[in-house]
């Protein structure tokens, strides 16, 4: 996670910092914060607020993929994009 958000705050690589934050996001929206499982009401309440943060950083995450992996402007940068979509 550190590793993919210092590529896309320092723009080296930013689509690829983008896609490591997604898949690590993602994944631990579903390995760590499964609220359905949960039995106490405001455990399950947190934990649903939790995957639910994890689910729109992972969504922003994907923005700045595609984003960068377009070509579309996405400010200064040291590195282009690695994917050409």
């Amino acid at each position: 996670m550190i590793i993919g958000g210092l590529y896309v705050a320092l723009g080296i690589y930013a689509d690829l910092g983008a896609l490591l934050l997604a898949i690590f996001l993602l994944l631990s929206a579903f390995k760590m914060h499964d609220f359905w499982t949960v039995a106490d009401a405001q455990a399950k309440q947190s934990e649903m607020t939790s995957f639910m943060k994890n689910l729109a950083l992972a969504g922003a995450s994907l923005i700045i993929f595609v984003l960068v992996g377009t070509g579309g402007e996405f400010g200064p940068t040291i590195t282009e994009g690695i994917f050409n979509l």
